[in-house]
């Protein structure tokens, strides 16, 4: 009896199992057990999306940077760069001592001097010394570019070469607007005394004042300042 109640209702059973296969499979759907594709559309809808600016900033320094590698340079701009071993750690090497150091400067002397005098009937007769040489002089003569003013037992008026009166004091030295200035040759170790107008090395020496010298590189026209660090 039981093979003829089934056989009489197969085709309800089927669809009574065909239904209850599609509730279960629309509620492990939705409970998320088969995967399932995302909604793209419905993703990108609640994306935000910004305008890409017309340019960008703050890229000047490497444009710069770009222009100056297309530029040729001389090879010889990289040879430091392959002076050393790869291998070594690099060490930079101290600069270069300087040609010159200034050591001392002084103020020279006048190269006339008033020693003494005779004075007899007729005057006085002046002893004058001018660069190691001895002369005995009258007022208004002339000996090495200078004339001779006044004689008094005091001292004697001159003028020199340009004109310029200077006082004599009797046995007094007095000093000139002329320095001379020691230097030290840092490539030979030797110390030089130097005065304006002298040339050096190739180095005419421009100016000396006080506190420093000035040197012209007679190759490169460059000027070069020594300035005094130590006093003798």
């Amino acid at each position: 009896m039981d093979n003829r109640f089934l056989v009489k209702n197969i085709e309800k059973l089927i669809f009574f199992v065909l239904v209850v296969i599609l509730i279960l499979a629309t509620v492990a759907y939705k409970s998320g057990f088969f995967l399932r594709c995302p909604d793209i559309e419905k993703k990108l809808s609640n994306v935000r999306f910004v305008e890409p600016p017309d340019k960008i900033g703050g890229l000047d320094r490497y444009k710069e940077a770009i222009i100056d590698l297309q530029k040729e340079r001389e090879f010889s701009q990289y040879d430091k760069y392959f002076q050393n071993d790869g291998f070594t750690k690099y060490v930079e090497l101290p600069p270069p001592e300087p040609l010159f150091e200034l050591k001392s400067v002084k103020r020279l002397p006048l190269d006339i001097g008033y020693n003494g005098f005779i004075e007899y009937t007729g005057g006085i007769v002046g002893q004058i010394n001018i660069g190691g040489a001895t002369y005995f002089v009258r007022k208004g003569e002339k000996i090495e570019g200078y004339e001779i003013i006044d004689l008094t037992r005091d001292y004697t008026l001159v003028k020199d070469s340009q004109r310029k009166e200077i006082k004599l004091p009797l046995r007094e030295k007095l000093l000139s607007d002329e320095y001379e200035a020691t230097i030290f040759l840092s490539d030979e170790d030797e110390t030089v005394k130097i005065k304006k107008g002298d040339v050096i090395k190739n180095f005419m020496v421009l100016d000396i004042s006080p506190t420093y010298v000035v040197l012209l590189n007679q190759v490169t026209q460059e000027k070069e300042y020594l300035t005094l660090t130590s006093k003798e």
